[in-house]
């Protein structure tokens, strides 16, 4: 192999890429004795080797970048979910504590209920006692107006007789005194007087 061709091998490969680890480049120079001296040497990559990424990477960092935009949206998603799980955990407990209110209170209006049955019923009969009241209250101011007028009668016939001259255990009411001295006769009163 001569020199050259050795060289274009070292620095690129058939395919343009750079040269394979493995592979080392000899240069041979004259010694002193004229022979040959073999010296290895290590050289660098050529320059546009370096710079140039290749397309599949640039690729790869766009997949990257979307696939990302989509993972933050799947967070929100996950974020608003738990959310969501968080209302709904509130919205059964509170039912639930609504449901436990409710079996109290259609407790509570059993009991109610049974109450105003209860307090109708002595209504009733305190609205039957009341009108029996009323009919016995008439019946005794009948009964006292009757007793009232006898005795406004006998009282009349009492001063009636005392005025007409009988004597007896009448007290002289014109007077107003129980003295017998004082049982006196009033003056009866005539038509011509």
């Amino acid at each position: 192999m001569s020199e050259d061709n050795k060289d274009s091998k070292r620095r690129l490969s058939s395919d343009g890429s750079t040269p394979k680890p493995d592979t080392k480049s000899a240069k041979t120079g004259r010694g002193a004795n004229g022979g040959q001296v073999g010296s290895f040497k290590n050289t660098p990559p050529p320059a546009h080797s370096n710079t140039a990424q290749p397309a599949w990477v640039d690729q790869l960092v766009i997949r990257i970048a979307e696939l990302d935009a989509k993972m933050s949206k799947i967070d929100k998603v996950s974020t608003d979910l738990t959310a969501l799980c968080d209302c709904i955990e509130n919205i059964q407990t509170r039912v639930g504590n609504l449901e436990k209110f409710t079996g109290h209170l259609g407790n509570s209006m059993g009991g109610i209920k049974k109450s105003q049955t209860s307090l109708k019923g002595d209504v009733e009969e305190t609205v039957k006692e009341i009108r029996e009241l009323m009919i016995a209250n008439k019946q005794l101011q009948g009964q006292i107006t009757d007793l009232q007028a006898r005795n406004n009668i006998d009282r009349a016939h009492r001063i009636g007789r005392f005025y007409m001259g009988e004597t007896g255990d009448t007290i002289n009411t014109e007077a107003g005194r129980d003295d017998p001295e004082d049982d006196k006769p009033a003056e009866i009163l005539t038509e011509d007087a």
